[in-house]
C-alpha cells in the first residue's frame, strides 16, 4: 500500500473543508494523524504542482473544492493532470458533483443509487422535448448553489417555462435571436436551416420531484464509519428544510442509517455529506455530497452512531472536524488495501 500522502492547499494555503469557507482544517492535527498511522505526509499548494519540473506519482492526493468557479476550473484542471499516476481523495467523481446537482444526477444513475424521478437538461429547446412527461408539481433546482439557494417549487409547465426562459437567456439575448433571424432567412445560402435553429436559451437545470407534506429533512455526515445526523425543519410557509438554520438532534428511526450506509458503500469514499427525506414508504436522497460536506452538523452535535453487529450504537462524544477527516482516510485507505 502507498503510505506517501500529498496535501494540496490553495493560494493561501487553506484545505477548505472547515466550518467556514474562508477558514482551513488545521494541517498540524491533519499531519499528525496521519504520520502516526505511518504515513509520510507532504503538503504543497497548487501553484507548486505546476512550478514544479517534476510531476508527483505514486502518491496519495489529498485536496479540496472551492465556491469560486473559476478557481474551481483551476483546480481541475491540475487533478485531471495528477489522476492517473496518483490516487485522489475524494475521488475525481466527488469532486466532479461539487456544486454540480446535474453530476449528482448522472452519478446516482453511474451507482445505481436510490434516484428520485428527475430530469437534467441544457437548453430550453431539451426542456421542451421531455416537458410532456413530467409530472407536477415539481423542485427546479439550478445544479450550482447550496443551502436551498436557487431552489424553486413550480406547479405546471407553463410556470417552469416562463421561469426557465426568464433565467436561462444569454447576455445579448436581442442580438442572438438577430443573428438567428438573419441565418433563417437572409444569409441562407451561407447557413443551413440548422444553424438558424441555435438556442438563445442556456442553462443547465434537474427537476426532482415534489414529495408534498413534509414537515423537516435529515442532514446525514459519514466519516468513514461514524455517523452524524441532524434534523432540519422549513420556516413558515416554506417547503425548503436546508439553510432554514432551524434543527434538530432529536431521536429518529435507525432505517434511516441503513440508509445511508447503503449510499456510503457504493461512494467508496472515506466520507459523504446526504441529504434525506422520507414520504409515507420509504427515505429518498435529494442530494449528496463528496466534498465540502458542510460540518455544522458534526460541530454541532454531541454525539454519533456506529455499526457493531448489526446494531447502532450511540457514542456520546463530540468530535473534532480535523481529525475525523483524517482518520477516516487511514480507515478508508486501510481497508482498501485489505480488499
Amino acid at each position: 500500500m502507498q503510505k506517501k500522502i500529498l496535501i494540496l492547499v490553495d493560494f493561501l494555503n487553506f484545505l477548505r473543508s472547515d466550518l467556514y469557507k474562508c477558514s482551513t482544517l488545521n494541517l498540524d492535527t491533519v499531519k499528525s494523524v496521519l504520520s502516526k498511522n505511518g504515513y509520510e505526509v507532504e503538503i504543497k499548494s497548487f501553484q507548486d504542482i505546476l512550478n514544479s519540473k517534476v510531476k508527483p506519482k505514486n502518491y496519495i492526493i489529498w485536496y479540496s473544492s472551492s465556491d469560486f468557479i473559476s478557481y474551481k476550473n483551476y483546480i481541475e484542471d491540475i487533478l485531471l493532470y495528477l489522476q492517473e499516476d496518483n490516487i485522489l481523495i475524494p475521488p475525481f467523481e466527488m469532486f466532479r458533483a461539487h456544486e454540480n446537482k446535474g453530476y449528482q444526477e448522472i452519478l446516482r444513475r453511474k451507482l445505481d443509487l436510490p434516484l428520485l424521478e428527475s430530469h437534467y437538461f441544457g437548453t430550453l429547446s431539451e426542456l421542451h422535448q421531455i416537458i410532456d412527461n413530467i409530472d407536477f408539481p415539481l423542485v427546479l433546482k439550478h445544479v450550482e448553489g447550496s443551502g436551498s439557494l436557487k431552489v424553486q417549487l413550480i406547479k405546471n409547465s407553463n410556470q417552469l417555462i416562463k421561469r426557465v426562459k426568464k433565467e436561462s437567456k444569454v447576455k445579448s439575448f436581442l442580438i442572438n435571436l438577430s443573428k438567428n433571424y438573419l441565418k433563417r432567412y437572409v444569409f441562407t445560402n451561407r447557413y443551413s436551416y440548422d444553424n438558424s435553429l441555435e438556442s438563445v436559451y442556456y442553462k443547465n437545470y434537474v427537476l426532482q420531484k415534489y414529495i408534498p407534506g413534509l414537515v423537516s429533512d435529515w442532514k446525514v455526515l459519514v466519516f468513514y464509519d461514524k455517523y452524524y445526523v441532524l434534523e432540519r425543519f422549513p420556516k413558515r410557509n416554506d417547503f425548503r428544510a436546508s439553510g432554514s438554520g432551524i434543527f434538530s438532534y432529536r431521536e429518529f428511526d435507525f432505517k434511516l442509517l441503513d440508509f445511508c450506509k447503503d449510499i456510503f458503500v457504493k461512494l467508496n469514499n472515506p466520507w459523504a455529506g446526504f441529504d434525506v427525506v422520507k414520504s409515507e414508504e420509504k427515505y429518498h436522497l435529494l442530494e449528496l455530497q463528496g466534498i465540502y460536506l458542510g460540518p455544522a452538523t458534526l460541530l454541532n452535535s454531541p454525539y454519533y452512531f456506529i455499526k457493531q453487529n448489526d446494531r447502532w450504537i450511540k457514542i456520546e462524544e463530540r468530535s473534532d472536524l480535523s481529525t475525523e477527516y483524517a482518520e477516516s482516510i487511514v480507515k478508508y485507505l486501510t481497508a482498501n488495501s485489505d480488499s
